[in-house]
């Protein structure tokens, strides 16, 4: 049996106070298996990017569990879950986040720096990481001097500079045109073709189709699972052990 690298069970998430709450995860639970790439769905205010959040640690679960690798990263502290999240996860957004006075090198290198690398071993993997994505003979630039495109590969050089366990990808074609869209597509297929896990977030059906699974979500629940490694296409209304939530 294919190793879970996460296990999400019964996740519930609430914003807002006493006067006013909005639930936005009504009771989530999810199964992702090593190397698996799984693209979540939904319309506006669905819970696709909070469930990301709350999947990743970034954000704060009212109820329920969160396993990555085994570790329950909920019950962490908070200094021990940043620490926890910086050697064993990736992130790629919409946005790049990439500093703007770093070169394409020293951004990729960070995560591994603020793990505890040593500044020599850090540049070295991160020209690896660079030339992995295409991008050895720009890891001297600095973002301005880089295409949308070029920089979201920086971005993805820094989410896999580290051999993370998994890759959270925010709309990671969002901001991009359709060139740039397919050519870093193309690349996340490649990653994921050598064993990346990878969960993504994402309005363009064109662009979910290129994972092994589609959730599609709905009012802050799994509503639809789509698994492309069998055109298998499934309603989830009652809960199972690799989907959805209660009604």
């Amino acid at each position: 049996m294919t190793q879970a690298v996460v296990l999400a069970n019964n996740i519930k998430k609430t914003y807002g106070d006493s006067q006013v709450s909005v639930p936005v995860l009504r009771g989530t639970s999810l199964t992702v298996s090593a190397g698996e790439w799984v693209s979540v769905m939904g319309p506006s205010g669905c819970g696709k990017s909070t469930l990301l959040n709350c999947l990743s640690g970034l954000d704060r679960i009212d109820s329920g569990s969160v396993l990555v690798e085994g570790e329950d990263i909920h019950a962490m502290s908070e200094r021990k879950r940043t620490a926890w999240r910086a050697r064993k996860m990736g992130f790629v957004f919409q946005g790049y986040n990439l500093i703007p006075v770093l070169s394409a090198v020293e951004n990729a290198e960070m995560p591994l720096l603020l793990g505890g690398v040593r500044p020599g071993p850090a540049r070295r993997k991160a020209r690896a990481a660079l030339d992995r994505v295409g991008l050895a003979d720009r890891a001297d630039h600095l973002p301005a001097q880089l295409s949308g495109g070029q920089q979201q590969r920086v971005a993805i050089a820094r989410g896999i500079v580290h051999e993370p366990a998994i890759v959270w990808a925010d709309e990671p074609t969002g901001a991009l045109d359709s060139t740039s869209t397919e050519e870093v597509l193309g690349l996340l297929r490649e990653l994921h073709g050598d064993g990346l896990t990878m969960i993504m977030v994402t309005h363009d059906p064109g662009v979910a189709a290129y994972g092994d699974r589609e959730i599609h979500m709905l009012d802050g629940l799994i509503d639809r699972v789509v698994d492309r490694t069998d055109t298998e296409d499934t309603a989830t209304n009652t809960p199972d052990e690799a989907t959805a939530g209660e009604r």
